[in-house]
C-alpha cells in the first residue's frame, strides 16, 4: 500500500490503528503432540510482538528454555514479520465507521524462523528464512 486514505474526522480509532505502517515481529510458541502441531498446552505463554527481530528470538530462546522438553511432543516458536495495513474500508472501499488496523505478514519481503530445544533440552535450534523480493 503506498499511501493510506487521511482518518475521518470524528470516526473512533483503535489501538492498533496508531501502529499503521509499522512493521514489528510476532512471535510464539506452540506444542505439538506429534501428531498435532498446534496442541493447546497450559505452560504456553501469550503471544508477543517486538519491534526488532532480534528482541523476538531473545525472547523465543527465553520462553523454549523455560519450558524445557515434555514428556511427550515437543514445544516449538515461530517468529514473523509483519506490517500494520489500514482494515478501515471494506471491499468496496467503503468507510467501515472504525479506523482500525491489523498486522499482515509481510509478503514481499518475508520473514519467519522457526526455533526448537535439541534433544538434550540445552541448546535452541533455529530454522531461519529472509524470503524473496517479488
Amino acid at each position: 500500500m503506498t499511501g493510506s486514505p487521511s482518518p475521518r474526522a470524528g470516526a473512533a480509532a483503535t489501538v492498533d490503528y496508531a501502529k499503521l505502517g509499522q512493521t514489528t515481529y510476532q512471535a510464539e510458541v506452540h506444542y505439538s503432540d506429534g501428531h498435532d502441531p498446534s496442541v493447546p498446552h497450559p505452560a504456553l505463554p501469550q503471544p508477543q510482538e517486538f519491534p526488532d527481530k532480534d528482541t523476538a528470538k531473545a525472547w523465543v530462546t527465553q520462553q523454549l528454555q523455560q519450558l524445557g522438553v515434555p514428556e511427550h511432543g515437543c514445544f516449538y516458536a515461530e517468529v514473523q514479520r509483519g506490517t500494520y495495513q489500514d482494515a478501515s474500508y471494506d471491499d468496496r472501499g467503503r468507510f467501515s465507521g472504525l479506523h482500525h488496523a491489523t498486522w499482515e505478514r509481510e509478503e514481499r519481503h518475508p520473514y519467519q524462523a522457526l526455533a526448537y530445544l535439541d534433544n538434550d533440552g540445552h541448546q535452541v535450534v533455529w530454522a531461519e528464512d529472509e524470503g524473496v523480493a517479488w
